[in-house]
């Protein structure tokens, strides 16, 4: 059986920001990583809220490229927003 891992928000936040003072451990963390690789929709949602509100045009924008950039990784699954999909996920 594969290992799962589930990023969350901060984790894929910083992997996006390579002057972010975690990005290089964080990066480690996950290309150390073998298995399946997960992230909520939720996480995209508070990525697309930061970019909405954040009050430079410049890391609007970048936060933007970063959001397109997880959505055409391949190595990166995001979940959907369903009832089962808490439990289902893990058990296959």
């Amino acid at each position: 059986m594969k290992n799962k891992y589930l990023l969350d928000t901060n984790a894929v936040s910083s992997l996006t920001q390579e002057h972010a003072n975690d990005y290089e451990k964080i990066f480690a963390k996950v290309a150390s990583l073998e298995g399946e690789l997960y992230i909520s929709i939720l996480s995209i949602y508070e990525m697309e809220y930061g970019a909405f509100h954040a009050d430079d045009p410049d890391i609007a924008h970048k936060a933007r490229l970063a959001i397109q950039l997880i959505k055409d990784e391949d190595e990166i699954t995001i979940l959907p927003l369903t009832e089962a999909g808490g439990r289902n996920i893990w058990r296959n």
